[in-house]
């Protein structure tokens, strides 16, 4: 896959432009030919048979590379900044933003990394060893701090077990390490399946929560655990 990247990357940022190029230069060539001499006279014949000649060249082997790399093409249009922090053109590597880059790395891009070749996906699991506190609405909360004083709020759905507190979810690695030389993440985000709550724990629940509410982000870090608001917590003070 590897080899099969730097290729494609190489004839679609490239090669073809430069044959593109070529071909512009091919057909002005035409014009020129035609206009200054004569039909029917042998430099017009040698010159449109050399440019014929080039013609099909340069189309004939655009199409075989083509045929042999569009593949490149489809997984090429998956990739964003969160996924590779660069792209090339004409050879060279144009650097994205580290902001640019950690915006899209703090979006959902688990069916993005599933579609492409160069990652294998891995299923991951974390225990929570926090006390719950309890739920309001679908808004859930864990306490943090020696007195618990703090709690960390997480928003969204969950599933209630006889096991003990955990998340479970996917993460993505390159297939070859080579990847990351060229920009690619090496390991994606944690994305969020499911978020268990233990049973016993979730009846026990006092209900009450303290007043600083600690960001999701700042407690599971490796985690993208979906849209998680800022409003009453640490980043939306």
């Amino acid at each position: 896959m590897y080899e099969f990247w730097v290729k494609g990357e190489s004839l679609y940022t490239l090669i073809l432009p430069i044959l593109l190029a070529v071909l512009m230069v091919v057909l002005i060539a035409i014009v020129f030919i035609r206009i200054y001499t004569d039909k029917g006279s042998k430099n017009r014949k040698i010159g449109q048979g050399m440019i014929l000649l080039l013609l099909v060249s340069i189309v004939g082997y655009g199409y075989v590379q083509h045929t042999r790399y569009n593949q490149w093409i489809e997984q090429s249009s998956l990739i964003n900044p969160g996924v590779r922090d660069r792209y090339k053109i004409m050879g060279y590597d144009v650097m994205q933003s580290s902001d640019l880059v950690n915006s899209y790395q703090s979006m959902n891009l688990l069916d993005r990394f599933r579609e492409l070749d160069m990652y294998e996906e891995e299923t991951v699991e974390e225990p929570i060893d926090l006390t719950y506190l309890g739920t309001n609405g679908n808004q859930h909360y864990f306490k943090m701090g020696d007195e618990g004083q703090y709690a960390v709020r997480y928003t969204g759905e969950i599933t209630y077990t006889d096991e003990p507190t955990h998340l479970t979810g996917s993460h993505f690695k390159v297939v070859d390490e080579r990847f990351v030389s060229l920009g690619f993440t090496q390991t994606s985000a944690n994305y969020l399946d499911t978020f268990y709550i233990n049973q016993a724990e979730a009846d026990e629940a006092p209900n009450e929560f303290p007043v600083t509410i600690i960001h999701p982000s700042e407690v599971w870090k490796k985690w993208n655990l979906g849209h998680q608001p800022t409003k009453g917590t640490s980043l939306g003070q």
